[in-house]
């Protein structure tokens, strides 16, 4: 919940999720066996991704559990993973061949 808040407002922190790892973490969460570290995770992601296509790269490898996040029994990880995917698309076309792929 902390990385998708830091992402909320602007892209200010992005540079440092990146360098540091913290955006791959998040990305293997949105595939975590809880279900409330995978809603979260998929709050992030869509967080990370809204302001700037700058980490689009990074966030690809999360596609397909955002899309498997979609089927979720609950709903506001089902938002939220739609939304993600969303913004991944929001700023640049670079991940529409694999969200394609995946969806």
């Amino acid at each position: 919940n902390l990385v998708g808040n830091l992402c909320r407002h602007s892209d200010y922190f992005y540079d440092f999720l990146l360098q540091h790892g913290v955006l791959s973490l998040v990305v293997r969460c949105a595939s975590d066996p809880d279900p409330a570290t995978r809603k979260f995770a998929c709050f992030a992601i869509g967080n990370a991704a809204f302001h700037s296509a700058s980490l689009y790269e990074a966030l690809r490898e999360g596609v397909a559990s955002l899309v498997s996040c979609l089927a979720e029994p609950v709903e506001k990880t089902r938002s939220n993973a739609a939304g993600a995917i969303g913004n991944l698309v929001r700023n640049s076309g670079l991940l529409m061949d694999t969200l394609v792929a995946f969806g």
